[in-house]
């Protein structure tokens, strides 16, 4: 029997999460003369508080199968002990996160001698494709083949969002956009948000308790993207100041007889944001822990074609309004 203590006055969910994962990795984890050079490990999805993390998982099982590697998820569907117990046979751990699950990591190469990389959590076509060739390039896969993966996928993805173009553009459906979420939802969101869909997240509040370390790792998340935003990136715990950084953002009416503001606005965050949306007269929606709004069973926002899903929930919600 193993325990981990994980007292919550000792830190938050993520932070029990880092030591379970510490736990199991150097006591439950069987020690392995040899890699398969076919099998990965993947964490950083963190189980209930990423609220999609089983359709998440299995979505990058899934992209990960095409690149010919099988792979471990520890808490996704289908996943056994054994598969845990045996995962010291991986040739690579692959951390979807610059915050949760790193630690933990650095435990399975210290005992076990299984290197790792961390990547951003993926949403959309730049931040998978920036998935495939991080872990591509550190399996020793070659670029033809990567590539070959990458446009099979962007071929599938953008033959939906041709169908709906036409409507995009006359409904004029492009909005500033606040996102509040977890450091691995946040810069995933604002990626797709911003270099796929076209909109403008301007303000990201990032909500989870993270040191000055990570916090300048996360922020350089934020850098590059295609479109060439620049967004303003807020760290603040209490989810009650979010409307106060909205109003510090696009600043408040004065009386002047032209003023957008966060007009049109949208808020990507979670349930904690719907009291903020309402009073600022834009619709939200709820993404990111805690969800209370939405009934979520399998659904996944990772990948290509969690991107499509997520397109679905947001259009959805505009259209459903007008």
């Amino acid at each position: 029997m193993l325990g981990a203590e994980t007292g919550g006055f000792r830190g938050n969910f993520y932070k029990g999460y880092e030591i379970v994962l510490k736990t199991l990795f150097g006591n439950f984890v069987e020690k392995k003369e040899e890699n398969d050079s076919k099998i990965v490990n993947i964490w950083g999805v963190v189980p209930i508080q990423d609220v999609f993390w089983k359709g998440n998982l299995s979505a990058l099982k899934k992209l990960l199968g095409e690149l010919g590697y099988r792979v471990n998820t520890f808490f996704g569907t289908g996943e056994t002990l054994d598969n845990l117990k045996n995962s010291a046979a991986a040739s690579l751990n692959i951390v979807v996160s610059e915050t949760f699950g790193v630690e933990a990591a650095q435990v399975f190469e210290e005992v076990h001698g299984v290197p790792y990389i961390t990547v951003p959590f993926p949403i959309g076509d730049h931040g998978t494709e920036n998935f495939l060739k991080t872990v591509g390039n550190a399996l020793g896969i070659e670029k033809a083949f990567v590539e070959k993966v990458i446009r099979e996928e962007k071929a599938y993805y953008y033959s939906f969002f041709e169908r709906i173009a036409d409507v995009y553009s006359d409904l004029d459906l492009q909005r500033y956009t606040t996102v509040v979420a977890d450091s691995n939802y946040a810069q995933a969101l604002t990626r797709f948000l911003t270099d796929d869909l076209g909109w403008l997240p301007e303000l990201v509040v990032i909500t989870d308790f993270l040191t000055e370390e990570q916090e300048d790792k996360v922020r350089s998340c934020f850098t590059n993207f295609e479109s060439g935003l620049d967004p303003e990136v807020v760290f603040d715990t209490d989810a009650s100041n979010v409307g106060k950084y909205i109003s510090k953002h696009w600043g408040q009416s004065s009386g002047q007889r032209y003023f957008e503001g966060f007009n049109p606005g949208f808020i990507l965050g979670s349930a904690m944001e719907r009291d903020v949306a309402e009073k600022l007269g834009v619709p939200q929606l709820s993404v990111n822990y805690p969800i209370s709004n939405r009934v979520v069973l399998d659904r996944e926002y990772a990948g290509y074609t969690g991107a499509l899903r997520l397109t679905e929930d947001i259009l959805s919600i505009l259209v459903g309004n007008r």
